[in-house]
């Protein structure tokens, strides 16, 4: 029988360092991999000593478990889009709305603010209000909110 190295072969050590940097990028075993090593095990059993029941149950309650926590996710995802989505939208009547904010100077000291809003924003997943002036101001800062007078 012939042993071919895979350093020796350019080819397999090309396909080698492509799985390695995928690997890399994926340090979970996805729902995909788990079927593919599933299907290999049991293709390659031996026939004379098959898998053990309570074996192959362990192992689809490990696929179901995986399935079940890779739905969730995507379900947490979209909800958690779609509140910021949310969140940006009831905050945007504060446009045009004049608010209060105290700002911290360079000596600690807490001095009053006022601002007119022009835009609410979502940065980094923090809801943040733009004023005339440029600045930024994350909606939990706002203390009063009022109506922009003449």
């Amino acid at each position: 029988m012939t042993i071919v190295s895979s350093s020796s072969n350019p080819i397999y050590f090309e396909e080698y360092k492509e799985q390695q940097k995928n690997q890399a990028n994926s340090s979970t075993l996805d729902q995909d991999a788990f079927l593919k090593i599933l299907l290999t095990q049991l293709s390659n059993q031996d026939p004379l000593n098959p898998m053990e029941d309570k074996e192959f149950i362990a192992q689809m309650a490990q696929f179901s478990s995986l399935e079940q926590m890779t739905q969730m996710n995507q379900s947490l995802k979209t909800f958690l889009e779609a509140s910021s989505r949310s969140e940006l939208a009831s905050n945007a009547e504060l446009i045009g709305k004049v608010i209060s904010y105290e700002r911290t100077n360079s000596s600690g000291e807490k001095t009053p603010q006022e601002g007119l809003v022009t835009s609410v924003v979502l940065k980094e997943g923090r809801t943040l209000v733009e004023l005339e002036d440029g600045v930024r101001i994350p909606i939990q800062d706002i203390q009063a909110v009022k109506a922009k007078t003449e």
